[in-house]
């Protein structure tokens, strides 16, 4: 019989869960005892980031993560996330090293769910191994290259696919049709700000031959020359329980009519920049919408287009299904400024503001997103 409460593993694995956020502390308790040595590196390897942050060591990082999992196969199961991740894209080429990628992509994942890349296509043939794991529902490709996706070959077991392209200077063609299995989507988020496939008339499937009718949350941004219609021409619109819109803060355009997806349970609207007209008539759009139970507002904005925050508030008051609006300020100093932009919402109260945690309002909108769809 256990001598303490935390000598029972699953009282200690829960006390755990409090400390994972603080890697130092994590360290600590996994030199405690040999019977907290598992539990403590099952957080320690969970998610890891591998990333070239030491350009003279470029690397450092990879060699030791593949050395660390190599002479000891059983953090192999812990692995649930991995990301790779360019940071100083000056070092790039030295600091993601295809050879060193490849060998701990070589090795035997058992878990792993969840894999994010993060740079050129230069080393994209390196993680073919991994993107064939039955076990591996999510693929998040953050490249400057518009083709890279059909360079990865992704296996059927992805559900999820969060595609960034954040680079307009490189040359485009419609990459062509390559040998690929179905794949059936849950969730689907296109980030494409600059991108190429901002071009009218794009698709998903002119990357990749995705099946979209079991799609349930889509992202993507609204520009002057985005074709929603292209993007939502093979989706079945009434599976849609989550949708993110990004509205750049100068364009006025055609609105968007929110009214395609009856069944929306979720609704995220990002302004970066002003509140535009396009933005308010499409938010109005979704005032019927007899599902809707969430409704947050992003706010990525600069001083100088606070003031025209203030042409949400009579939209925002108006939705019958919501018990409470979320606004989600870029810095914890524009809590105050929301409330006042905001009036009719606050007095009714109806507004409710989300902590930034210090935390950017980049990382803390893809936070949201994966916690959202892992919900589906």
């Amino acid at each position: 019989m256990p001598q303490h409460p935390l000598e029972v593993e699953e009282l200690l694995r829960y006390c755990l869960t409090f400390v994972a956020p603080y890697r130092s502390d994590l360290l600590a308790c996994a030199l405690v005892a040999r019977s907290w040595t598992d539990p403590a590196q099952s957080h320690l390897f969970r998610a890891p980031y591998l990333a070239n942050l030491e350009a003279r060591k470029p690397h450092h990082v990879l060699s030791k993560f593949h050395a660390a999992l190599s002479s000891n196969p059983r953090l192999l199961d812990h692995v649930r996330r991995l990301t790779f991740a360019v940071e100083d894209w000056f070092y790039m080429d030295r600091a993601l090293e295809p050879a060193t990628v490849e060998q701990i992509c070589n090795l035997a994942f058992a878990r792993l769910e969840s894999l994010c890349i993060r740079t050129y296509k230069t080393v994209l043939n390196s993680f073919s191994t991994l993107l064939t794991l039955p076990t591996l529902r999510r693929l998040e490709l953050s490249s400057a290259n518009p083709d890279a996706l059909a360079a990865l070959m992704p296996g059927p077991s992805i559900q999820h696919l969060d595609l960034y392209c954040f680079d307009n200077a490189v040359e485009f063609a419609f990459p062509n049709s390559v040998p690929m299995a179905d794949i059936t989507l849950i969730s689907l988020r296109l980030d494409l700000w600059g991108s190429p496939y901002s071009l009218p008339g794009f698709h998903p499937s002119d990357v990749a031959p995705f099946n979209l009718t079991q799609l349930k949350a889509l992202s993507f941004r609204i520009t002057p020359s985005f074709s929603v219609g292209a993007v939502i021409k093979d989706m079945q619109c009434n599976n849609i329980e989550v949708l993110e819109l990004d509205f750049l803060g100068d364009y006025d355009g055609d609105s968007f009519d929110l009214g395609l997806f009856p069944n929306l349970r979720i609704l995220r609207i990002n302004s970066w920049g002003n509140a535009s007209t396009t933005l308010v008539s499409t938010l109005a759009s979704a005032v019927t919408l007899p599902n809707l139970y969430t409704l947050v507002v992003g706010l990525a904005i600069e001083n100088a287009d606070w003031m025209s925050i203030g042409k949400l508030d009579p939209i925002l008051t108006l939705f019958p299904s919501l018990a409470v609006v979320k606004v989600e300020p870029t810095r914890a100093g524009d809590v105050d400024k929301v409330g006042e932009l905001l009036p009719s919402l606050t007095s009714k109260g109806l507004l409710q503001i989300i902590p930034t945690h210090g935390i950017s309002f980049f990382e803390r909108r893809n936070l949201w997103w994966q916690e959202t769809v892992d919900m589906l």
